[in-house]
């Protein structure tokens, strides 16, 4: 089934996206996991362990982490590694990857946007859409995972950073905007 060869991944960032992220990729690759927030009674690796073992990582934190997490993952990470944001923005995460790891010629970056959650792949991810772009570095990886992800039943959309915000503003301001007007109209069910 997999279109990549079972490779050792990091995720960085436990949480629900994370815990579904680690449970998609697990059956296919050698999963390691660690957090940014401590949880009683949860044990993770070290990011530099982490980042020593694994020669893919998704950074899946919150966008208010991406900066500090991949400044200090910097130093550890393995010549050849794949580093892929999951964040449902953009250009900010994209800067910060080209920005912080720009220099390294030997690592590729990918942004993606995985377009569902927990909630919404809770049945299986067929069909649901994931938007990707390669930053920098290998365009046989980057070739390698996408079809990985199609192999997995998402859908993958190729789209730039600055034109993927610019669509998602627009469809979220609607909808925010709706969801207020609603709110205010203090609807009670009839």
């Amino acid at each position: 089934m997999t279109a990549v060869e079972p490779r050792d991944v990091g995720i960085i960032g436990y949480g629900r996206f994370g815990r579904l992220w680690a449970d998609l990729l697990a059956p296919h690759h050698h999963v390691r996991v660690t957090d940014t927030i401590v949880v009683p009674g949860e044990r993770y690796l070290p990011l530099a362990e982490l980042c020593g073992h694994a020669r893919v990582i998704f950074l899946c934190v919150p966008i208010n982490q991406v900066e500090r997490v991949v400044a200090e993952i910097a130093p550890y990470l393995q010549v050849g590694t794949a580093v892929f944001d999951t964040c449902s923005v953009k250009v900010h995460p994209a800067n910060v990857l080209t920005t912080v790891l720009g220099d390294r010629s030997d690592l590729t970056l990918i942004a993606t946007h995985p377009m569902f959650g927990p909630d919404s792949a809770a049945h299986g991810v067929q069909g649901l859409p994931m938007v990707v772009w390669r930053l920098r570095g290998g365009e046989r990886v980057y070739a390698e995972w996408t079809a990985f992800f199609r192999a997995l039943g998402i859908r993958t959309v190729e789209m730039e950073p600055a034109e993927h915000d610019r669509m998602a503003g627009y469809s979220q301001g609607i909808t925010h905007y709706i969801g207020r007007v609603l709110d205010r109209l203090d609807l009670h069910a009839t």
